[in-house]
């Protein structure tokens, strides 16, 4: 529950303020009068508490709470014990926010540390800085020659702000912060410990060891971004390190020199983001996030924590792993390492069981009863694994003995690419009739090829290992990513889109 001594309430509210205020259903309106003056959380609650309840696993905090007042979504409206005020709301705890903020400005929005108002007597300031009136300059900050700061704006004890710098109105330097070579918006907060506009970690290598490259860009804040505390930006090396408006970024992160972040992203604790990374608007990030340099994060993507980057990210995609790929694929690869990792008696001992039971291979026998192909035009001789109807890894051993030798450079044979992409083909095709579980004759039209390439010659004596992944799916329509490998080495690469008929 709120403590009373570090966070006094502005003032009392009633249930039916909190109602108004929010657009908020009270759902008994003689309860109306109901004070508040705390919060808490909805499994403590206590007198004059607001609490709020959201989500069906809390479901049951409702018929045990104690509070004068919860917010709630409509169906659990019935559930709370007599006396409690309940309030219906769509969004129960971003309603509980903005009450919070109401009843707790200075929580909400850093304010000075002493009631000194201006520049204090224990500030150094320059004397060519410019303050605005109703800027707060507390003890022991030092601001820099031609420095300036916006009226509102809190500069605490012991922060730093560099020569030239220009701060907004509104905004709050915590203490120890320091600010060099930065221009920062309105209404920006940066709490304690922050380091904005260092050098960027930029060197090259010289005949004595790594030599410094000078960083002569600057940092860009731009209005409504929030910092958290000890999170380090770099200034650009030649262009500029920028923070679009709105975004909101934990304590303990990385922003290195060059760095674009859109609006309104939000960047959790421990992150870090490599020199020149590109980051759209609306991204979210998991803690721990490592972003490698030079990568381009499209707008409104979603990274797991403890992900690692090493590719870029498109736009609207929820990625993660390390390193990190598209969360579908993430998980079930974790699917498989718990398979593998899953063990069996055998004889006295425990062996660990080292093929998932999922995984399926079909010989030639298997492959001519699921496609209609015959020699010479049956371009696989086995599937050595399926993975439902998801991905399958097919196999070609490449002979002299096949017609198409006698005529395709017969002097230099090379395996024609048109019939890799028909290996690529009927490997996606068993793989799709062999789960489409119907008794009824079923084939599968292949309907367009896109961004075909051919690496390197196949040749008579190679094993193509042809690796199928399912992309897209939707009704019987699929589009598969394939890749043609000889030893390790790629072949060829295709995405196919094929049609299943049912017959």
């Amino acid at each position: 529950m709120t403590d009373p001594v570090f966070f006094a309430p502005s003032r009392r509210y009633t249930a039916g303020e909190v109602a108004n205020l929010t657009g908020a259903s009270l759902v008994d309106s003689d309860l109306a009068h109901i004070s508040i003056d705390a919060l808490a959380p909805a499994n403590e609650g206590g007198e004059g508490a607001l609490v709020f309840v959201d989500g069906k696993r809390n479901f049951a905090l409702m018929q045990s709470l104690k509070a004068a007042a919860v917010f709630c979504p409509a169906e659990f409206a019935g559930k709370a014990p007599a006396g409690i005020a309940v309030l219906v709301h769509p969004r129960p705890q971003q309603a509980f926010a903005m009450i919070g903020r109401l009843l707790f400005p200075m929580a909400a929005t850093p304010g000075p540390m002493t009631s000194e108002t201006g520049v204090s007597p224990q500030a150094h300031v320059d004397t060519t800085a410019h303050i605005e009136a109703g800027a707060i300059i507390e003890a022991g900050a030092v601001v820099g020659p031609r420095a300036s700061i916006g009226s509102g704006t809190v500069i605490a004890p012991h922060a730093v702000i560099g020569p030239s710098c220009q701060i907004g109105r509104d905004g709050y330097i915590g203490p120890g912060v320091s600010v060099q070579y930065a221009l920062i918006g309105n209404r920006v907060i940066i709490h304690g410990g922050a380091r904005i506009g260092q050098d960027g970690f930029g060197f090259v290598g010289g005949a004595k060891g790594p030599e410094r490259v000078p960083q002569v860009g600057r940092v860009i804040i731009q209005d409504d971004v929030e910092i958290g505390s000890n999170t380090t930006v770099d200034r650009g090396a030649m262009s500029d390190t920028v923070i679009g408006q709105g975004t909101k970024i934990d304590n303990l992160v990385q922003i290195a020199h060059n760095v674009r972040i859109g609006r309104n992203c939000i960047i959790a604790g421990l992150s870090g983001i490599s020199g020149s990374v590109t980051v759209g608007d609306g991204v979210t990030m998991g803690g721990g996030v490592g972003l490698a340099d030079h990568l381009t994060i499209g707008s409104g993507a979603k990274l797991a924590a403890r992900s690692g980057f090493m590719s870029n990210v498109p736009a609207g995609e929820i990625w993660g792993g390390y390193p990190a790929q598209p969360m579908a694929e993430a998980m079930r690869e974790i699917a498989m390492l718990r398979k593998l990792a899953r063990t069996r008696k055998q004889g006295e001992g425990e062996v660990a069981e080292m093929v998932p039971a999922t995984l399926e291979a079909v010989d030639i026998l298997g492959l001519m009863k699921l496609l209609p192909h015959r020699y010479p035009f049956l371009m696989i001789d086995r599937i050595i694994e399926i993975d439902g109807n998801d991905s399958a890894i097919g196999i070609k051993n490449v002979t002299i003995n096949e017609p198409h030798f006698q005529g395709h450079f017969p002097d230099q044979p090379v395996m024609p690419g048109v019939l890799i992409v028909e290996a690529m083909a009927q490997t996606a095709g068993a793989i799709c009739i062999r789960n489409l579980n119907t008794e009824k004759p079923s084939l599968v039209y292949f309907l367009t090829i896109d961004n075909a390439k051919f690496r390197k010659p196949v040749v008579p004596g190679d094993q193509l290992k042809i690796h199928v992944k399912k992309i897209k799916m939707r009704g019987n329509l699929l589009k598969f990513a394939c890749e043609a490998m000889v030893e390790g080495t790629k072949a060829a690469e295709a995405e196919i889109s094929a049609m299943m008929v049912t017959g």
